[in-house]
């Protein structure tokens, strides 16, 4: 006997969801059609067991290469032991791991396809039975160390989904999407509808023309946490959407639970502990951190200062200093005025003094009066 899957149900994502829909439709409609002994019931249910237990492996392996370390070390044997599982373990009564094989790498993707062999009642004969599951894994580079790291990765959940349903029930999934049980006779045609049937009518809706009227994503999807006009974060209900910027020399770092921005103060700091000060300003429409060429120069000068007068520093010209903006830039202080006091006392007759400045330098000279004539000889 076979059933199709439809469209209805291949074209929804979450395989849960699938799952579940599929296991209510069958206790609710389909058991009643598919368990006509109790022999058969019997052996479906020891094969839902073996299934159940190799979909527990499956979910261990992958879980358990979804930790980048994990996965990188079983990669270092070929995928042949991982965790506690490898080639020959018993995963239940009349089921062992077979054999794992493994693709070859294509866009940094590999297939891990586990195969487990189980013994199988097919009336009174013995079928032994290749049962394939596949993890899908891919490789990725580690910007800092530059080493290789996997991790594993789900590629279609509902078609997984519907393969376990279809296994779990005793039957195999071919390539059309049909459900094949080779030991029941049924209609499929018919079989699909008490299907589709008995899984909307589970969630209070009406099968027709093989759509569920009780599944419409285009319209509003709520829960308890999630509405149309309200969403639950963590211990924080947000209800509204307000809009807003940041202002002055501020920036956003975060989101308040009503949607504003949580903003914090700009500061800059200085490049070097005694050097210049560094404050934000605005230019262009961004904030840039300016230099401010404040840091103490000389004996206390800012930068383009003119020297006091009469300081010696400064005797041989301007000068440059270390703006302390960090960035190796000088500031240049200029030089003062000297004042020229009379330092050389009054001259005598025709006698030269020299004044000089603070620094020494000369610069004035002064010459005293003409001496008197000498007195005439006596006679």
């Amino acid at each position: 006997m076979r059933f199709h899957l439809s469209p209805w149900l291949l074209g929804r994502r979450g395989g849960a969801l699938i799952y579940a829909m599929l296991v209510t439709s069958i206790m609710g409609a389909g058991g009643i059609y598919l368990i006509k002994s109790g022999l058969l019931q019997k052996q479906m249910s020891k094969e839902i067991l073996q299934e159940h237990k190799i979909n527990e492996a499956v979910d261990n392996i992958n879980s358990f290469l979804a930790d980048s370390r994990n996965c990188t070390t079983a990669d270092t044997t070929g995928f042949q032991t991982i965790d506690t599982y490898s080639v020959g373990n018993n995963i239940a009564a009349d089921v062992l791991l077979n054999e794992i094989v493994v693709s070859p790498e294509v866009n940094r993707e590999r297939t891990i396809e586990l195969r487990f062999a189980k013994r199988v009642m097919n009336g009174s004969q013995v079928i032994n039975k290749i049962v394939k599951k596949e993890i899908r894994v891919k490789r990725y580079q580690d910007t800092n160390t530059g080493a290789d790291f996997c991790i594993s990765f789900e590629t279609v959940a509902g078609d997984n989904a519907i393969t376990e349903f279809c296994e779990d029930m005793g039957g195999t999934l071919d390539g059309n999407g049909r459900c094949d049980f080779d030991d029941l006779a049924s209609n499929p045609s018919n079989f699909r509808d008490r299907l589709l049937a008995a899984a909307c009518t589970a969630i209070g809706g009406t099968a027709v023309g093989g759509v569920c009227d009780r599944i419409d994503v285009t319209g509003n999807v709520q829960s308890s946490h999630f509405r149309t006009d309200d969403i639950d974060v963590a211990t924080n209900d947000r209800s509204g959407f307000v809009s807003g910027s940041c202002t002055g020399f501020q920036v956003a770092n975060g989101v308040n639970p009503n949607g504003s921005p949580r903003c914090t103060n700009i500061t800059c700091d200085k490049l070097e502990p005694s050097g210049s000060d560094y404050v934000p300003r605005l230019a262009g429409g961004e904030i840039h951190c300016v230099c401010q060429r404040n840091k103490p120069l000389g004996t206390n000068y800012e930068c383009g200062q003119t020297a006091a007068r009469n300081d010696t520093d400064f005797c041989l010209g301007n000068r440059e200093f270390d703006d302390g903006c960090g960035r190796g830039e000088t500031c240049t202080i200029y030089q003062g005025n000297f004042t020229c006091p009379q330092n050389g006392g009054t001259p005598a007759c025709e006698e030269t003094v020299q004044d000089t400045d603070a620094c020494g330098r000369v610069c004035n000279t002064r010459t005293g009066p003409p001496c008197p004539p000498p007195p005439p000889p006596r006679p």
